[in-house]
């Protein structure tokens, strides 16, 4: 049987190999090469999506209960401290989890400074796929093998 962190770690790679799989184009970080560029402090973010105008940081948690304002608001500092470094580029953060956040998190993911979105679903393949569909809207598609885009 598999635990609940391997089941969280299991959700992360499947959330980077999707990633990176159909946004060929895009450069996409994880959490260690984030750590590595950007500083320990910034461990909260799990995937880190860079294109001309947009900078998009994802959080992936795959757990049984909701997602504590404690771990948002980690997540939201990290996202700022990312967000400080790239002016020059629109900062938005994700938080994709398999429930959706407490009510006190949803409150702080909708007042930070930096638009945020809570992605979540009890089904990992639908999670990935919201969130695909959701970052096409900043202009970060999917592509073919033979170049042509995905339209979703």
């Amino acid at each position: 049987m598999i635990s609940p962190q391997q089941l969280g770690f299991k959700f992360e790679d499947k959330v980077h190999e999707t990633l990176s799989y159909y946004l060929k184009r895009i450069n996409i970080l994880r959490e260690k090469n984030i750590k590595n560029i950007y500083g320990e402090n910034n461990s909260s973010i799990d995937h880190l999506l860079e294109s001309n105008d947009y900078v998009i940081c994802i959080q992936s948690k795959w757990e049984v209960k909701s997602a504590y304002i404690s771990k948002v608001n980690h997540f939201l500092m990290a996202l700022n401290n990312i967000s400080k470094i790239h002016i020059d580029k629109k900062c938005i953060g994700i938080y994709l989890s398999r429930l959706p956040v407490t009510e006190p998190s949803q409150k702080a993911l909708l007042n930070s400074d930096i638009k945020c979105i809570n992605i979540y679903d009890d089904n990992m393949d639908l999670v990935i796929e919201k969130l695909l569909n959701y970052i096409h809207k900043y202009e970060m598609y999917s592509y073919e093998e033979d170049g042509a885009i995905i339209m979703r």
